[in-house]
């Protein structure tokens, strides 16, 4: 079929149709005998060939996957947060609030200074204490400013709570019941995609959610609740933004 697009590309003269059949007469005098309907056969193959071809997707088009960085280690040196509320100490490579009180859902909070993400991972490390009524310790993140964001908190009474944060105040996503030792080190590990968020206890999925109104990029912290004698350490992150 092919030879004869090329044919008709080197034609000298075309003469006339006559109904069914085309007659072509070449530079040499010869006359060749073509078939219309194949002519309109092979155009249309060529013009289905092109139209697949302007729907390949082309390489620059081809959508690019999350670009994880490479694991970042939050510093736990004091100069390294704002603390927002709260009397916060960094010692050991921990962080500790030795403020009593407290008012809202959050607590008191430090954010981390020059960096903010969207997606990626949060990895912890945080201890409830044995002292204080609700001996919260949680981390922050997605943190529009002091008020705004999300919290995920562990307390002694046997729940972590998942919550979106508004103006101090925390809005239920989710809570779990778990197995909650005041003194022991507990490794909480969050993943964000967008509206997806996953919390892991020690390795074992805890909570699965969707929230379809998340928040977009934001800052890192660390809450701690009411005199407790709790504390965070071994913070790190994976951006994927």
């Amino acid at each position: 079929m092919k030879k004869y697009s090329l044919l008709i590309l080197s034609l000298a003269l075309c003469h006339c149709v006559f109904a069914d059949t085309m007659i072509i007469k070449m530079k040499n005098g010869t006359e060749q005998h073509i078939d219309t309907d194949q002519i309109a056969s092979v155009r249309f193959e060529e013009d289905q060939r092109d139209w697949r071809e302007d729907k390949r997707p082309r390489r620059d088009e081809t959508p690019k996957p999350h670009q994880r960085s490479p694991r970042k280690e939050l510093s736990m040196r004091s100069d390294a947060w704002d603390s927002v509320a709260g009397n916060w100490e960094w010692r050991d490579g921990k962080a500790f609030c030795r403020s009593a009180g407290g008012t809202d859902y959050i607590g008191y909070r430090a954010l981390y200074r020059g960096f903010e993400m969207r997606n990626g991972v949060i990895v912890a490390k945080m201890r409830v204490g044995d002292k204080g009524a609700l001996n919260d310790v949680g981390i922050l993140f997605r943190m529009q400013d002091s008020g705004n964001g999300y919290g995920l908190r562990i307390q002694k009474d046997g729940y972590i709570s998942l919550r979106k944060i508004n103006k101090g105040k925390g809005n239920h996503i989710h809570d779990v019941r778990a197995s909650i030792v005041p003194g022991r080190d507990y490794t909480v590990r969050v993943e964000l995609n967008d509206n997806h968020i996953m919390v892991y206890l020690d390795g074992k999925l805890v909570i699965d959610r969707n929230d379809d109104r998340f928040l977009s990029s934001g800052k890192v912290g660390i809450m701690q609740d009411r005199g407790n004698n709790g504390s965070i350490s071994e913070i790190s992150v994976e951006s994927d933004d």
